[in-house]
């Protein structure tokens, strides 16, 4: 009898593991699977690329305003070694003891084609090693400075938007201009020596002086991120004694429009007797053309500025009522 059902109990569990071994899903339960599978799937995709999408274009900002404050270092450095720095007024020419057509007719066409000169001064600066060298064997030319070993260079940074060839993105970039007395050991054409009395009045030598901008910082904003931030109005200099740069030909005191992301207010030292000239940079980015950004209205960043005291001493006086400089 024991034996008997022992071995009825070994055959049912043989028949039932025979079973199981042939049983399987059907295919409306593989399709619901794939589908749930799929939706799964495709959430933890979407999840995972929005993520990579945010820390791309965080990282876009982050660089892009790093750029934009190396850039507002670099203008300030130089800026403080001015000696007479230059009015937007005077630049464009509507100013008065400035050249009739403005200090940017001097410049080269590239740094006024698709370009806006925005911040032009005056700095000393070393004569080139090889007419040091020359200075120190006795072979220099009459008109190298030995004694002094120096010479004024004028500067001046434009806000350009030239993109022949389409060899960047972004809305715009800085470009600087140098025009020093010697390249090398050569005079550079259409430099002229200016001196304390005509700075605000320099004309280049024989037309437009020579030489070419270079590229200081891309990705700045042509003023499309500053018109959605404070509007489509031109921004002013909050003291009465300052000068904006640039400003637009009929205006000594509007800001042109396309130069809102990008201009100075400079003081104007006719008003006060005891003034130095500091300038007041501002400056603004934006990361448009940078990957994960094709929305002009969400690329622009928060404005930077700077106000720089330079160490000229051209145009400051002293205060008659005081004694003090």
């Amino acid at each position: 009898m024991t034996k008997t059902v022992l071995k009825s109990l070994i055959m049912r569990k043989m028949r039932r593991s025979r079973s199981s071994a042939t049983a399987g899903f059907t295919l409306l339960e593989l399709l619901i699977v794939s589908l749930i599978s799929g939706l799964l799937i495709s959430g933890l995709m979407y999840l995972v690329v929005e993520l990579l999408t945010a820390d791309q274009r965080e990282s876009s900002r982050t660089e892009t305003q790093r750029d934009m404050q190396m850039a507002m270092d670099y203008m300030s450095t130089e800026l403080k070694e001015a000696v007479y720095v230059y009015s937007g007024a005077c630049i464009a020419g509507v100013a008065s003891g400035c050249p009739a057509a403005g200090l940017a007719a001097s410049l080269p066409t590239a740094v006024s084609t698709n370009s806006t000169p925005v911040l032009a001064f005056w700095k000393q600066q070393l004569i080139p090693s090889d007419l040091r060298t020359q200075c120190a064997n006795g072979t220099q030319a009459a008109d190298v400075p030995c004694i002094v070993g120096s010479s004024y260079s004028l500067v001046v940074y434009s806000l350009s938007t030239a993109n022949t060839g389409s060899t960047w993105q972004g809305r715009a970039r800085i470009t600087r201009y140098a025009l020093t007395q010697f390249t090398g050991t050569t005079r550079t054409a259409g430099y002229g020596e200016p001196t304390p009395s005509n700075f605000g009045g320099w004309t280049s030598l024989g037309g437009r002086a020579g030489g070419t901008p270079a590229v200081l910082v891309d990705f700045v904003d042509n003023g499309v991120g500053a018109d959605t931030v404070v509007g489509t109005g031109n921004p002013t200099c909050a003291a009465n004694d300052y000068l904006p740069s640039p400003v637009v030909a009929g205006s000594p005191t509007t800001v042109i429009p396309a130069a809102k992301s990008f201009f100075a207010c400079v003081k104007d030292t006719t008003a006060l007797s005891d003034s130095y000239r500091d300038v007041v940079l501002f400056l603004r980015g934006s990361v448009y053309g940078r990957p994960g950004f094709r929305d002009a209205d969400r690329a622009f960043l928060p404005a930077l500025e700077a106000r720089v005291l330079t160490r000229g001493v051209l145009e400051r006086k002293p205060a008659s009522s005081t004694g003090n400089f």
